[in-house]
C-alpha cells in the first residue's frame, strides 16, 4: 500500500510540474519568484516547508527524546522568527525588489549597500551553507523510503532529485 501511495503522490507532483511548466512565462522572474504573484497562503506553506527538513522529521524528535521537551522552544523560536521576518521585513523587501526588478536577497543587499564585495561574500555564504543543507535532503528522503518500503536508500534519493523532464 505504501508503494501505491508514493507512486500516486509522485504522479500528482509530476502533473503539477507539467501544468506549471505549460503556464509559466519561461523568464528568470517567473522561475525564481513565480512571476511575483505568490500569495500569502502559498508563501506561508513555502516557509513552513523550508523549516521542515529531513532533520526536522528524523533528527529533532530523537533529540527531544534524549534531551527532554524543553527543547521544543527551538522550533517555536524558529517559526516565530520566520513569521516576524515575513511580517515585518518581507513587505519592505518585496516592495523594493519589485520596484527595482531584483530576483534575490543578494541583489537587494548588494545594491542597498553599493558593494560588489558584499554580493560575492553573500553568494559564497549561501553556497557554503545552503547547498549542503539542500544536498542532504535526498539522503533523508532515501532513509525514509528505506524504512517505509525496504527499498535501497538510493531509490528514495533518486525519487527526490530526478527532474520531471527526465521522466
Amino acid at each position: 500500500m505504501e508503494i501505491i501511495a508514493l507512486a500516486v503522490f509522485g504522479l500528482v507532483i509530476l502533473m503539477m510540474a507539467a501544468y506549471g511548466y505549460k503556464v509559466s512565462a519561461k523568464t528568470a522572474e517567473d522561475y525564481m519568484l513565480v512571476g511575483r504573484t505568490i500569495g500569502v497562503v502559498v508563501m506561508f506553506f513555502f516557509i513552513l516547508f523550508a523549516i521542515s527538513s529531513s532533520w526536522t522529521f528524523y533528527g529533532y524528535p530523537g533529540y527531544l527524546y534524549l534531551h527532554g521537551p524543553a527543547f521544543i522552544y527551538f522550533i517555536w523560536g524558529s517559526v516565530a522568527g520566520f513569521a516576524a521576518l515575513y511580517m515585518f521585513l518581507g513587505p519592505r523587501l518585496w516592495a523594493v525588489s519589485r520596484l527595482n526588478r531584483y530576483l534575490s536577497p543578494v541583489e537587494v543587499l548588494a545594491e542597498r549597500y553599493e558593494s560588489p564585495a558584499l554580493r560575492i561574500i553573500l553568494s559564497l555564504m549561501l553556497l557554503a551553507f545552503i547547498v549542503p543543507y539542500v544536498g542532504i535532503q535526498p539522503l533523508g528522503v532515501g532513509l525514509g523510503f528505506h524504512a517505509l518500503t525496504g527499498f535501497p536508500v538510493i531509490a528514495g534519493a533518486l525519487y527526490t532529485v530526478v527532474p520531471e523532464k527526465a521522466l
